[in-house]
C-alpha cells in the first residue's frame, strides 16, 4: 500500500483550503448566482471565469464549479471544489455558499 506524502499533501490542503475561502472567491461566486448567463458560464468554463473575474488560480489544480439543488425556493446553493493530484492522490477542498434572494 503506498504511503501518503504528508508534508506535501497538508501544504496542497492549506494552499488550496485558502483559495476557496478568499473573499474575492465567495464575491464572484455571489455575482455568479445573480446572473443566469454568468452563472452557465462560471459552471461551464470555471477557469475562465475565475480568471475573468481577477482571481489568480493556484497552479496544477483542476477547479469545478456547481449548483445544488435547494428545495427552498428563493434560494440557490453553489459550491467550489479545488483539487490537485499528489503523486497517487488526489487533494480536494470544497466551500458552497447559499444565496437567498430578496422577493
Amino acid at each position: 500500500m503506498p504511503t501518503i506524502p504528508t508534508s506535501k499533501t497538508k501544504k496542497s490542503f492549506a494552499e488550496l483550503s485558502a483559495f476557496v475561502s478568499r473573499q474575492d472567491v465567495v464575491d464572484a461566486l455571489d455575482k455568479a448566482c445573480r446572473n443566469k448567463k454568468l452563472l452557465r458560464q462560471a459552471k461551464s468554463d470555471p477557469r475562465r471565469f475565475l480568471q475573468g473575474e481577477g482571481i489568480t488560480l493556484p497552479p496544477r489544480s483542476e477547479i469545478t464549479i456547481l449548483q445544488r439543488r435547494v428545495a427552498v425556493s428563493g434560494q440557490i446553493t453553489i459550491c467550489v471544489q479545488v483539487c490537485r493530484q499528489i503523486g497517487r492522490f488526489l487533494v480536494c477542498a470544497q466551500v458552497c455558499i447559499t444565496i437567498v434572494f430578496q422577493t
